[in-house]
């Protein structure tokens, strides 16, 4: 016990080193030639990018393509279910936004929530939709083998690598918040720590210009 709590202590502490500098390079990268000066929270770019087609299995077991991003705003994110601490504070981060982005009028017919499982050995897509359940019913969830994340992940610079052997494994990934734009274009980015009261005004913001 002691050692799995070193593991996922060490492993915190490399998503927060590795997710921090990740942001810094992904700022220095062409795909952020955009950015404009950072909102509340958040960067918003002023060329959105276009995502290419990817194709995960989502909670119901029917692909999660490109298409599911298209038609409404989205705030995805990437994890695994046996975070220890990361993913619950971004998942309880995406209650509070949806709720006060409901009282705002932006139900869940303009802006949905989505979470991309990065550890499809052991997140089953039943395991996968109980997480989830616990936080919202309407919250999006997928995963799909390594190749298949990757043409996602690939895209949109997202790192996350296994940390220890055995089942007790963890993994190291980023921690940050991207919204995809009802074009399925990437056009704002949330660092952690992540404030739901600041997304929210970011997001209000953002909408409404579009």
């Amino acid at each position: 016990m002691k050692n799995d709590r070193w593991l996922y202590a060490f492993a915190a502490v490399i998503v927060l080193v590795i997710g921090g500098w990740w942001s810094v390079r992904m700022m220095t990268t062409p795909m952020m030639d955009g950015a404009v000066a950072p909102l509340k929270a958040g960067t918003l770019f002023t060329s959105p990018r276009s995502l290419e087609d990817f194709q995960l299995t989502d909670l119901s077991n029917v692909p999660f393509t490109r298409q599911a991003l298209q038609g409404r705003w989205t705030l995805l994110t990437f994890g695994y279910t046996t975070c220890p601490d990361v993913c619950p504070m971004i998942m309880h981060t995406f209650v509070d936004v949806q709720k006060a982005m409901r009282s705002r009028g932006f139900g869940d017919e303009v802006l949905q929530f989505a979470f991309v499982s990065v550890d499809p050995e052991r997140d089953t897509l039943v395991r996968l939709k109980e997480y989830l359940n616990y936080f919202s019913p309407t919250f999006l969830g997928a995963t799909g083998s390594q190749s298949a994340l990757r043409s996602l992940t690939g895209q949109l610079r997202i790192f996350y690598q296994r940390v220890g052997e055995g089942g007790s494994y963890a993994i190291a990934h980023s921690a940050s918040v991207f919204l995809i734009d009802p074009s399925a274009r990437l056009c704002a980015l949330f660092d952690p720590p992540q404030n739901a009261d600041k997304m929210e005004d970011d997001l209000v913001v953002i909408m409404r210009k579009q």
